[in-house]
């Protein structure tokens, strides 16, 4: 949820081919460590593209506060898995009523509809 967002960094991820929507497979991987150094790596699977980018969190966030962070994601976790499942049911019936649509267009363009 964007309202629980702060924004440590950003980079761009490029050589992504165009693809029909749902088909990129972009993996991203966060991992803190132990000194509390953000490593951020996403990876397109179908170009092999890459990017890393490493965020210490000087004058952003103190200890504490990513303490709490991982706290409150763990207590969360369950309400977010339940909201992940949603948003991807919800996008499985984007890509069937899609699916249908261009089915039905290609019979009426064929005279079988």
């Amino acid at each position: 949820r964007n309202r629980d967002n702060k924004l440590l960094g950003g980079f761009e991820l490029s050589g992504i081919r165009p693809a029909p929507k749902g088909q990129p497979e972009i993996r991203v991987v966060f991992d803190i460590d132990v000194n509390f150094i953000l490593n951020v790596l996403a990876k397109d699977k179908s170009s092999g593209s890459q990017k890393q980018k490493t965020i210490t969190g000087k004058g952003c966030l103190t200890k504490d506060d990513i303490e709490r962070m991982v706290q409150k994601a763990e207590k969360d976790k369950a309400e977010d898995k339940a909201l992940q499942e949603q948003i991807r049911q919800e996008q499985d019936l984007q890509k069937k009523e899609s699916e249908s649509a261009s089915t039905i267009q290609r019979q009426q363009r064929e005279g079988n509809g």
